[in-house]
Parts: C-alpha cells; sequence; structure tokens
C-alpha cells in the first residue's frame, strides 16, 4: 500500500472512531427518537417516583442540567449529569441548588452560565419565583445572582430563555396581561437595559400561557397553554411561526405529543434537531419526553 493510500485509510478509520465514538455518548448513549415521542434516559434521567421538568444541555452537548421535583411539588431541585471520561455520572443536585426551590436552568449560548428560576427572593409577591444567574470560573459555579428589574419583577416570573441576539422570552403573571399568565419579549437596548413588551395575541389568551421555547433563528416558539379550566388542569404544547414582525396562529402539535396528561416545559437540543418536554398525568410520575424536531416542519408547511 503507499504512503498517501496508508494515510487516507488511518484518518478514515480514526474519523470513523472519533464519530461512533460521538454517537455512543450523545443523549446518554439513547436511541434517537422518530416522530414518536419517547422517554428519555428511562431509569437514569427519566425516573419513578418523582417529576421532571425541563432540562438544558451545554452548548457541547457534554453536561446536562434539569429539574427535578417531588410528587407533591415541595421540594424542586435542579439536578446535573456531566459526560467524564465518555461515562455519564450519576445526576445529582447541582452546587447552586442545595437550598431553596430550584428549577428550569438554560445555558447561556457560550455555556459559561446557567439561568434558572428561584424561590429565594423572599421580597416577591405571590409565589416567591425569580431569575436567577450563575457563572462559571475555574470549572466552579459562582453564587447565584438575582437578574434586574425589569426582568425580574414583584410578581412570578417563570422559564427564562435567551436568544443568540439577546433577545430574552419568558412568562409571567406581572400586570397588565391577557390571561393569568402571559408570555414576554424583552428588548436588549444599547445601554444595556431592556424594554418588555407583553407578546399579546394571537398567542396570549385569558387563562394559562407559559414556558416559551425560542428556536435558535428565533423562527419559531413552542410553548404550552392551558385553554379549559377543569378540576384537574391539562396544558398542551402550541407553536407559533414567525411572520415578519408578527407571530401565526398558533397550532397544537398534534396527538402524538399532546394527551390528556399535561405537556409542558419544552427544551431544544443544541444542534436543533430533537423537541424535549415534560409530561406529566395524575399519578406521582413525570418524565421528560424526546422527539425529532421534523414534527414541527411539518405543522411550518400546513
Amino acid at each position: 500500500m503507499t504512503k498517501p493510500l496508508t494515510f487516507l485509510f488511518l484518518l478514515t478509520f480514526l474519523l470513523n472512531n472519533l464519530f461512533s465514538q460521538d454517537l455512543k455518548n450523545l443523549y446518554f448513549g439513547e436511541k434517537v427518537p422518530g416522530e414518536e415521542p419517547k422517554i428519555f434516559a428511562p431509569g437514569f434521567i427519566s425516573i419513578t417516583n418523582r417529576i421532571e421538568g425541563r432540562g438544558t444541555f451545554s452548548p457541547d452537548c457534554k453536561e446536562f442540567y434539569f429539574t427535578v421535583s417531588d410528587p407533591n411539588f415541595s421540594n424542586q431541585k435542579i439536578f446535573y449529569s456531566k459526560n467524564v471520561n465518555d461515562n455519564w455520572i450519576i445526576p445529582d443536585t447541582a452546587s447552586f441548588s442545595l437550598k431553596y426551590g430550584n428549577w428550569e436552568p438554560f445555558f447561556s449560548n457560550n455555556g459559561s452560565k446557567i439561568y434558572f428560576t428561584s424561590n429565594r427572593n423572599t421580597d416577591t409577591i405571590g409565589n416567591h419565583k425569580d431569575f436567577y444567574c450563575v457563572e462559571r470560573s475555574d470549572q466552579e459555579w459562582s453564587n447565584p445572582k438575582i437578574l434586574a428589574a425589569p426582568i425580574n419583577t414583584q410578581y412570578t416570573d417563570l422559564f427564562f430563555t435567551e436568544t443568540k441576539t439577546g433577545s430574552l422570552y419568558f412568562c409571567s403573571n406581572r400586570p397588565g396581561g391577557k390571561g393569568h399568565t402571559d408570555l414576554y419579549h424583552a428588548t436588549k437596548q444599547k445601554d444595556g437595559t431592556y424594554i418588555i413588551d407583553n407578546m399579546g395575541k394571537p398567542i396570549n389568551r385569558k387563562l394559562y400561557d407559559w414556558d416559551p421555547c425560542i428556536a435558535n433563528d428565533e423562527s419559531f416558539i413552542i410553548y404550552a397553554g392551558v385553554r379549559l379550566l377543569k378540576i384537574f388542569h391539562q396544558a398542551d404544547l402550541y407553536v407559533t411561526f414567525r411572520n415578519g414582525e408578527k407571530w401565526t396562529k398558533p397550532k397544537r402539535l398534534g396527538r402524538l405529543i399532546n394527551t390528556k396528561a399535561n405537556e409542558y416545559g419544552p427544551f431544544l437540543s443544541p444542534d436543533n434537531k430533537y423537541l424535549f418536554f415534560a409530561r406529566l398525568g395524575k399519578g406521582t410520575n413525570g418524565d421528560i419526553y424526546w422527539v425529532d424536531i421534523k414534527i414541527i416542519d411539518t405543522l411550518r408547511k400546513n
């Protein structure tokens, strides 16, 4: 075998081996889903006798932080797992989540920060829920810092999401909304301050709209909404598409995703290929599910 052919063979072998290792360790080694949602990492991330909620992957997909709650939602923490030497460590409580109630983590685009919701601010009216941020330093997380107004208010502010352009999306029950909770958009100004806008119709309705998940290119938003009040409130996932400066009429994500249970807490994989969400029925068990993002493309075409 000539030297060029030998080099080409070795290079192909190394690249194939590296690629197969990456596939093996992505998403905890789980086989990727198709159009029908399936439980994410059962027995490792999604386990019985607890409720898992919104999660977030680091940009390199080697760290995963997610919400864990007891069946009564009386004790909510943020757990994490990390890929170390090609093995995912057993999930445990994040260092910044040892005290108070903490949930809904969100990695910044560069992976240096995690935003999350916590009830540690006793000045907040109602449920004491505000946005906080921790920053990585020497592989450790800093002490949590509360975000300034007008992002936080004295009311309940939930589900922080930041786009690559620096825009923020979240939900809140602050005064002036259309329903009990509304989706809001925050635009960053040159001086670092924010202008907050209620997203209005056709997204926000009379009841509950929450948990906005914005695409990397800001072309669509997936969120949870409650349209009928029953003894057991049923939340479904909806999608709305950007049409210039406006948003299209929201569409339900279909029967494979929306069931008689509650579907909420959507988030996307770093490569935008998979949609994750939480599903909680009337029992004491709630899991994270994932599905191929092609379902969104189908709804866009229709």
